[in-house]
């Protein structure tokens, strides 16, 4: 319950903010005239570093895979570790996308 809680004061906070940043755009525009860009969306394929890691954590995953079965009740403790530790690899960043769906999809 704290948590839930504190994550809604943070929510809170987060949209007052944006909420004043927005009014002192639209301040500018009026003293100025002056138009503040907004950030333009990120289009095309990620960047040669990312591609590599991509690359080397799917290799990684493949060669830790391999030989598991695909059932987990026919795998061994090992071959359930192996392939836990697969899936591990690149957890952070599936849950980081996961965030920014949900993120955007706010928005929508």
């Amino acid at each position: 319950m704290r948590i839930e809680a504190y994550n809604r004061d943070d929510v809170e906070s987060n949209r007052r903010l944006r909420d004043w940043l927005e009014e002192r755009r639209t301040e500018l525009v009026q003293v100025t005239g002056l138009q503040v860009p907004r950030p333009s969306d990120r289009v095309g394929e990620p960047s040669p570093e990312l591609t590599e890691a991509q690359r080397r954590v799917a290799e990684l995953a493949a060669l830790l895979c391999d030989g598991v079965p695909a059932d987990p009740a026919d795998r061994t403790v090992e071959q359930q570790g192996r392939w836990l530790l697969a899936q591990l690899l690149s957890w952070h960043r599936r849950e980081e996308k996961s965030m920014w769906w949900e993120f955007f999809a706010s928005w929508a």
